[in-house]
């Protein structure tokens, strides 16, 4: 099963670019992303059949009876896949394990970063560490360190 993105947040086909000399970008670095459109079942089906081959940010949601996200962890695959990254949280081999995150809540999703203007090791780094910062998941137990390339970061989602 697959969650739409735009029932639970407007979504654009590409990231909303923010200009590296506008105020909202000056002293810090601001990462575009757009997530991917839709959030999948976790369960080995969906993550053959939707999770992208090649590195990147992922998150895993949970969602209450309005349809608003909780999103439980952000996880960084890198230089890993995506797919092999969520395929070790279900055989247990990476943490949160599904057996964690199904015993909070039965229905967990996963979702991705699909479009961002990241492009190295660090810049994933910094963008991961962003994101945790902004949402606070509760599994995701140790701080997510940034890169110290940048005094602050900023995600613009678009």
């Amino acid at each position: 099963m697959a969650v739409s993105r735009s029932t639970i947040a407007p979504a654009s086909p590409t990231p909303r670019r923010v200009p590296e000399d506008s105020p909202e970008a000056v002293g810090t670095r601001v990462f575009n992303i757009a997530l991917s459109p839709r959030c999948y079942r976790l369960k080995p089906d969906a993550v053959g059949a939707h999770a992208p081959s090649r590195a990147g940010l992922y998150e895993f949601v949970v969602f209450d009876e309005k349809k608003n996200p909780e999103i439980l962890f952000v996880g960084l695959s890198w230089p890993r896949t995506i797919q092999d990254a969520l395929r070790e949280h279900l055989d247990g081999r990476l943490e949160p394990s599904s057996t964690r995150l199904l015993a909070y809540r039965p229905d967990v999703y996963f979702d991705f970063v699909e479009e961002t203007d990241a492009r190295s090791a660090e810049d994933y780094q910094d963008l991961a560490a962003a994101l945790v910062s902004r949402h606070e998941p509760r599994f995701n137990e140790a701080p997510v360190l940034m890169s110290g390339r940048f005094a602050r970061v900023a995600v613009a989602e678009g």
